[in-house]
């Protein structure tokens, strides 16, 4: 339940492997750097850019959420409570939380959003939505427009010596015969 202090949702499957790849191939680096500094935490920042930014995410969110030192250790100075606290920022970003995982994490993860990226925008139901309104989307109108506007442009452009033959042709291939 939610005493235990996990806060349950979901995430990219991809994208949590690769956090927690970052968290695998860093841990041993961070225990040292921490031993050697004799602290009990190790304050650290990730960043990333669009799958590095989601890969930092779930590093910093493994990281934040879990004790750093063994459990195993069996030492009477064990120190359980050592930890990480870690924070990532991550530039285009693509959505990869569920909604609960989003707002638990945000003490700690800032995303910077360019104002015409999509991806970080783009979620499963933002793509439903944009299915169902293309598919809506009554094209005709706008499509006939199109090459009406693209066969005066050739008729101008090619017919515009005074020959009525030409123009005539052109004329009423727009009209649709």
């Amino acid at each position: 339940g939610e005493d235990d202090g996990i806060i349950r949702g979901k995430a990219h499957g991809g994208m949590v492997q690769s956090g927690k790849y970052l968290v695998e191939r860093h841990e041993k680096l961070l225990k040292t750097l921490l031993k050697l500094s004799k602290k009990r935490k190790l304050e650290i920042t990730l960043i990333g850019h669009s799958l590095g930014a989601g890969a930092a995410t779930i590093a910093a969110m493994e990281w934040n959420s879990k004790p750093f030192a063994q459990q195993s250790n069996t030492n009477k100075n064990n120190n359980n409570n050592i930890q990480i606290s870690a924070h990532a920022i991550g530039f285009g970003c693509p959505a990869l939380l569920s909604h609960p995982l989003s707002l638990a994490t945000k003490p700690y993860i800032t995303s910077v959003i360019a104002d015409a990226d999509f991806i970080p925008r783009m979620s499963g139901a933002t793509l439903v939505n944009l299915l169902l309104d293309v598919q809506a989307f009554d094209y005709r109108r706008l499509a006939e427009r199109d090459v009406e506007q693209a066969l005066r442009e050739l008729q101008c452009r090619y017919f515009s010596d005074g020959s009525s033959g030409g123009s005539t042709a052109i004329a009423t291939a727009a009209g649709g015969g």
